[in-house]
């Protein structure tokens, strides 16, 4: 190996290291199996670079830079429902995590109805050892890259959420994740399972928020499972520091006429990373992703897809739009894969971006890979800036340029944003894209 490369299988081993002093749930053995071979496969896997196809636009010298540790603070003494540097959702069972550990001052899990489990998945594994390891590692196994392998050697703690058959949840749950300033850059890792059986209908809300000075670097992995006719609607909600690092890749499995709507926002972190790894089990099943990625003045913002088609009669909707008003990077990689046997596939892939700054950077590459006869896929990008035409007419109607600029923006963002269908998260979005926008035409450079 490369001399970097070395460095870097070093650093994964050291944060892994530090990370085995937090494990708790000993004795269980098959999931110090699966910790077994995660530590296996920081040795085994590839290092990454750009050489590989998944990293090609995205460096990760940033956090290789750091030595993060982890966080030994109490968490029922890091914030108090007065402090918490968010307003939770109203009528919502909310799971809170604080740099990676459960907070059970802040969650709000009681009353639940039968046939719903909600725990951390710490307490889940304490408490009934097999339960969670029917799923835990199924679809992710040692993931595809380093960053997975390091979530399951430490894996420690996360959200647990099984949904019995024919259940349908009216009121939201909502994950929690807060990031809290130490005095040395923290790791906050979160593995995260989610099971819905047959016929299960739920609504989960993640929200990803740290205060302002928090340099920590959320490490996430979800496992989502849906089974016969599950429907699940998840939303992603970061706005994390600028001074913060955030991975969070999810793996979706769909079963026969289950049905996955997904929509993500990310607007914060110095660096961050979204993945969706789908895979349909069953025919007739529908997933539907929507994003939003807005990045600023030295913001990395990079979102991944892979839809695999396997069989026949599924259809995926995928659309993502960036909004690049700073200077900075953003990088969008998606590919629908349609295997031999999908026949009947409707699949579109799309990406749109708008750039508002001149020295903003945008890699954008949709791709299709097609084996299969009667399908129906289509795939797009845009890459623009506003419409002179457009900011011309609004300034007619006595709206000065700043404004003019601000409001198409906007509009140019609600594709998105509209469809988080939660009032108080549309008006959040809504509000910090606008002060963004406003300081940048302030002249603070997409602060």
């Amino acid at each position: 190996m490369m001399t970097g490369e070395v460095e870097q299988r070093h650093w994964f081993r050291d944060v892994a290291q530090r990370g085995v002093l937090r494990l708790p749930v000993a004795g269980n053995r098959r999931l110090e199996q699966l910790r077994e071979k995660a530590n296996r496969a920081l040795d085994d896997m590839p290092a990454i670079g750009r050489r590989q196809e998944d990293w090609r636009y995205t460096r990760i010298d940033s956090l290789l830079d750091q030595d993060f540790y982890p966080d030994e603070t109490d968490s029922d003494t890091s914030f108090t429902s007065d402090t918490c540097p968010v307003t939770p959702l109203t009528d919502a069972w909310r799971l809170v995590f604080v740099n990676g550990r459960y907070a059970p001052q802040l969650s709000n899990d009681a009353n639940r109805p039968d046939g719903v489990t909600l725990v951390s998945l710490a307490e889940s594994l304490a408490r009934d050892p097999q339960q969670a390891m029917r799923w835990l590692g199924s679809l992710a196994g040692q993931g595809r890259h380093l960053f997975h392998a390091l979530n399951s050697a430490i894996l420690a703690d996360g959200l647990f959420l099984h949904v019995e058959k024919g259940v349908h949840l009216e009121q939201p749950v909502e994950l929690l994740c807060l990031g809290a300033a130490r005095t040395q850059a923290t790791l906050a890792p979160l593995r995260n399972l989610v099971v819905l059986e047959a016929g299960a209908q739920l609504t989960l809300v993640e929200r990803f928020v740290s205060e302002a000075s928090a340099r920590t670097f959320h490490n996430g992995l979800t496992e989502i499972r849906l089974e016969a006719g599950a429907t699940l609607n998840h939303i992603c909600f970061q706005d994390v520091a600028r001074s913060a690092w955030h991975l969070d890749s999810l793996f979706v499995s769909q079963d026969t006429g289950s049905q996955y709507r997904g929509v993500s926002l990310m607007l914060g972190g110095a660096w961050s990373r979204m993945e969706y790894k789908v895979d349909f089990t069953g025919e007739d099943a529908v997933c539907d992703l929507a994003g939003l990625y807005a990045v600023g003045r030295g913001q990395l913002s990079d979102i991944h897809l892979d839809i695999d088609h396997s069989l026949p009669s599924c259809r995926s909707r995928s659309n993502f739009r960036g909004l690049l008003y700073g200077k900075g990077r953003a990088v969008f990689d998606g590919c629908i894969h349609v295997g031999e046997a999908a026949r009947q596939t409707d699949a579109q892939l799309r990406n749109d971006n708008l750039v508002l700054a001149p020295d903003a950077e945008i890699d954008t590459k949709p791709r299709l890979e097609i084996y299969a006869d009667e399908v129906k896929c289509s795939h797009g990008t845009t890459v623009g800036r506003l419409d002179p035409q457009q900011v011309f007419y609004l300034r007619s109607r006595g709206i000065d340029e700043a404004a003019a600029r601000i409001l198409l923006a906007t509009g140019f963002a609600a594709e998105i944003t509209r469809r988080l269908d939660d009032p108080v998260l549309c008006e959040l979005a809504d509000s910090l894209l606008h002060d963004r926008l406003a300081a940048t035409a302030d002249g603070a450079g997409g602060a």
